[in-house]
């Protein structure tokens, strides 16, 4: 089973180009004004396999290719960058309204929770957080994003 858990954060994916089944990391995006917090999730992510790009403010969030990743992890209160706005754009957009979104929050309003997760969040969850919780929370999203696109 662990060995099983090990591979989790890769997948098959089918090249167009090769014809050939390739395995590949999961591409995680982070957009969070904390670099503490974003070297943590980075560092833990990277050691369980996935390929993690982080972003510390909104420009260069906002500049990023989104159809390159595979799950977005967005501070839903961070400077310049409307978590709803880049939630909304990534369900309207046909490359990536599929891709899972969780945001992340300091605060528990109800009100804020509930509007994250009405405009396309898939999950939220509150700082501080454990890496574990996280890592769950991840794999969870992405497991049933691979069966979605089945």
């Amino acid at each position: 089973m662990d060995s099983f858990m090990k591979k989790m954060p890769k997948t098959l994916s089918h090249s167009s180009k090769t014809g050939v089944l390739q395995d590949t990391p999961k591409r995680i995006f982070i957009a969070d004004e904390d670099p503490l917090i974003c070297e943590l999730i980075r560092y833990n992510l990277e050691a369980d396999g996935f390929s993690v790009s982080v972003f510390n403010n909104a420009d260069d969030a906002l500049d990023a290719d989104f159809t390159l990743y595979d799950l977005f992890l967005i501070d839903i209160t961070m400077d310049g960058l409307s978590g709803i706005k880049v939630a909304q754009y990534l369900k309207q957009n046909k490359a990536t309204s599929c891709t899972p979104l969780i945001f992340c929050a300091s605060r528990s309003d109800e009100e804020e929770v509930i509007d994250g997760l009405d405009n396309g969040a898939d999950d939220y969850i509150l700082k501080p957080f454990s890496m574990k919780e996280l890592k769950s929370r991840i794999n969870t999203l992405l497991h049933r994003n691979i069966y979605s696109e089945a």
